[in-house]
């Protein structure tokens, strides 16, 4: 596991920060070079797995591919707080869905039987067909158990699949709504589904 040296700059120059997080993460990232990786949205401190946490997601081509908007996957690293230094922890990677995945927002909700709340993740994709169009949300759940066959943390997706999705546009030529677009939208639904 990689391990990144706290610097006293970061509360002065975040972004200074991120761009030597990011030239130290593209030798383990999938794309073939740091060419192909660009920052998948601001970083945000965090308190999952612990405070202090930060929370970074990284686009990266796919590979063999000439980038483009549907060509790149989002991988979502957490850097975790170990004394004086931060310890990489990967969280799962969020696939093209018809477009590039955009995070529209990251929150957390207990929705299993511990007493921790799990990391949420809302994203959306633009989506364009002969008869539809839009923009469809999805929402992605992670636990803090690690998941051997991704090696990264295990994804809910019993409760992602009672979730569903949701297009917001045109479907078949008429108007239609998704379920949720925001935080605020996705727990309301969770706590009518008992969670």
């Amino acid at each position: 596991m990689m391990q990144v040296k706290y610097v006293a700059i970061m509360h002065m120059l975040p972004r200074l920060f991120l761009l030597f997080i990011f030239v130290s993460f593209s030798c383990v990232l999938h794309a073939k070079d740091e060419s192909q990786i660009l920052f998948g949205g601001d970083s945000l401190k965090i308190s999952f797995p612990k405070e202090g946490s930060i929370f970074l997601p990284i686009y990266s081509a796919l590979k063999d591919n000439i980038p483009g908007d549907n060509d790149y996957n989002l991988e979502i690293y957490i850097l975790v707080p170990e004394g004086s230094k931060y310890n990489q922890l990967y969280v799962g990677t969020l696939y093209p869905n018809g477009g590039k995945p955009e995070i529209e927002s990251v929150f957390f909700h207990n929705v299993d039987d511990s007493p921790e709340n799990e990391l949420l993740i809302l994203v959306s994709h633009e989506t364009k067909h002969y008869d539809s169009g839009g923009t469809y949300y999805t929402v992605y759940i992670f636990s803090r158990e690690f998941d051997e066959s991704s090696g990264g943390l295990k994804r809910l997706v019993s409760v992602e699949e009672k979730l569903g999705g949701g297009l917001e546009g045109i479907a078949e030529g008429k108007q239609v709504h998704a379920p949720y677009k925001n935080a605020s939208d996705v727990r309301k639904l969770l706590k009518k589904l008992g969670y």
